[in-house]
């Protein structure tokens, strides 16, 4: 964390809730000079934003730092008109605290300045011990412990709604689940994108935010979940959302916010993130999935031509070698469909060539899947029926998320049999979007 966001560094300026959080910050500073091992990353995503453990020297409790790295000079210029993300969360807490709303307890709030202007920032609350991510509960519970809990979500969301409270990042991980005997606490947390209005959220704003919940926790894939989330919303806000008019309205929502998200995920294939590593070589541009590496692309290009097309195998993963124009752009593609629960094989490596306008693109190579129609001939009668079914709710699925497949194309879909039915993928993340 030292190499990252420093405390020690000029130029912080700290608010604070009660004695604890002036505490805790003294006791980061400390920690950071002498005993660095006791603040550790947590996460990291693909923007600024890390997430640190801290565990005070002598003490049972533990803290969230929740830093953003130094910003860009426009991010720097809209701080200045707006608040930021830590700010946000940070005054969120207590408005939330105020409303009887659970939700994380923000005890500290600082930025940097640097040359007049918030460079960096950081929210600080403690560690809830004692639950866990909506998402790490969700599917680990039997059918009627699954029903309680998204009963509980839907009685939460109808109290925000009643009370003015947008959630405007509802997301599986940025609710805290706390089992008290056969109930269940939720709690709040990623407060800086919540909105306050103080009055009763109109039918328009339920509807959107019910969209982007749908979007966040489903993807638009039907499950009894969604349905159970509807109908008791419904009940606990005396509004009829489970009829069939409102619900197309919440699900043309969700498509909007999930083509949204896809569309940006794109950008993951533009630099070095979690996902994957960008470097160069002479004339030659590499995007590599981490899954590989960079050290072992460059110890195989040592000894190795990469082919125009064919098969190869670097770190335990087969790749199908195939020529493209931008091999860029078959990886924000994968992207793409990544993030519209559509499978297709991984792009594990794009190499696009800087003097020529060419690529080669490496997928991952799946032994298991067959194409439809190879599987289709090689079942008994009854088992066609669930497959050709399947498949017609795949190709719905496509088109409902404009997603337009040539003949050649929907000649080519893979399918594997799995435990609960069939799963489809496209042959590959090229010329679909």
């Amino acid at each position: 964390m030292i190499e990252e966001i420093s405390l020690l560094k000029p130029g912080w300026k700290f608010f604070f809730r009660n004695d604890q959080g002036s505490e805790i910050v003294s006791k980061i500073k400390i920690a950071q000079e002498k005993n660095p091992s006791s603040i550790r990353l947590l996460k990291t995503t693909t923007g600024r934003r890390r997430i640190y453990v801290f565990e005070p020297e002598g003490s049972t409790e533990k803290f969230l730092i929740k830093a953003y790295l130094p910003a860009k000079i426009s991010k720097r210029l809209k701080y200045l008109l707006r608040n930021s993300r830590c700010k946000q969360e940070f005054e969120a807490s207590q408005k939330l605290k105020e409303l009887g709303i659970p939700a994380v307890n923000a005890i500290a709030f600082g930025y940097r300045l640097d040359k007049g202007m918030p460079a960096e920032e950081i929210v600080i609350e403690p560690f809830v011990e004692d639950a866990q991510q909506f998402n790490q509960v969700w599917k680990t519970l039997a059918f009627e412990q699954r029903k309680n809990l998204f009963k509980a979500l839907a009685k939460m969301l109808a109290y925000l709604h009643k009370t003015g409270v947008l959630q405007r990042d509802f997301k599986p991980d940025s609710i805290l689940v706390r089992k008290i005997a056969q109930e269940y606490e939720l709690i709040l947390s990623d407060l800086e994108r919540i909105k306050i209005f103080r009055k009763n959220l109109s039918q328009n704003q339920r509807i959107d935010n019910l969209g982007k919940i749908i979007q966040a926790f489903f993807s638009l894939l039907p499950c009894p979940e969604m349905d159970w989330l509807i109908d008791e919303y419904a009940t606990e806000s005396g509004i009829p959302f489970n009829q069939p008019e409102k619900k197309i309205k919440i699900f043309l929502k969700a498509k909007k916010h999930l083509l949204k998200l896809a569309e940006q995920r794109k950008s993951w294939a533009n630099n070095t993130n979690e996902l994957i590593e960008k470097f160069e070589i002479q004339d030659m541009e590499i995007r590599v999935s981490k899954d590989i590496g960079k050290k072992a692309i460059e110890k195989f290009l040592e000894k190795n031509q990469l082919p125009h097309k064919g098969l190869i195998e670097i770190s335990g993963k087969k790749m199908e070698i195939k020529e493209t124009r931008s091999a860029k752009a078959v990886m924000e593609n994968y992207f793409y469909l990544r993030e519209l629960k559509i499978k297709c094989p991984p792009a594990l490596l794009a190499v696009d060539y800087t003097k020529k306008n060419r690529g080669l693109v490496g997928l991952q190579i799946s032994e298991s899947e067959k194409t439809y129609q190879q599987m289709l001939q090689e079942l008994p009668s009854e088992e066609k029926h669930k497959l050709e079914s399947a498949y017609n709710d795949f190709i719905s699925r496509l088109k409902f998320l404009e997603l337009a497949l040539n003949n050649e194309q929907l000649q080519k879909i893979l399918v594997a049999k799995v435990p609960d039915g069939y799963e489809f993928s496209l042959p590959s993340p090229e010329k679909i979007i």
